[in-house]
């Protein structure tokens, strides 16, 4: 982890948590999956949550330490399946968490990745030198 250096690293070092991001992280080359917006030049498709919203309140340091990450998915089908259970009850949440489902090839120079939960999701610290824009590839709205 020593030779990557982290976006948005100052804010990560105010979560009060001495492990964040987390130790275990690990480098992949994979393909991955992510709620965007369908217009691919909207910004909070390339941002993670407490990015977007800085003032955001969390119930806890790990939580903030984990909203600097990307969220991704191993698959169409847990993205989707994770997006309905959201927004089910929630409508208005797709201005939030967006409409749209994109695919991208993830390479190890974008940053370390947490371990891949059940729900097949995963979060990505991302290093200085990655950028994703025109990367994402739209597949299906949401």
């Amino acid at each position: 982890m020593a030779s990557f250096q982290f976006k948005y690293a100052a804010a990560i070092q105010r979560c009060s948590l001495p492990n964040c991001p987390p130790s275990n992280l690990t480098t992949h080359s994979e393909t991955a999956y992510r709620w965007i917006f369908s217009d691919l030049s909207h910004n909070n498709n390339y941002l993670p949550p407490a990015a977007i919203n800085p003032s955001r309140k969390f119930k806890d340091a790990k939580e903030h330490c984990d909203h600097y990450a990307l969220s991704f998915f191993t698959s169409q089908n847990h993205a989707q399946s994770r997006y309905q259970s959201l927004i089910g009850p929630r409508p208005n949440l797709r201005k939030q968490l967006g409409d749209a489902l994109a695919i991208v090839t993830l390479t190890p120079q974008d940053g370390l990745r947490s371990r891949i939960s059940q729900a097949g999701h995963f979060n990505l610290f991302e290093d200085t030198s990655c950028n994703l824009t025109g990367r994402l590839t739209w597949i299906c709205n949401l």
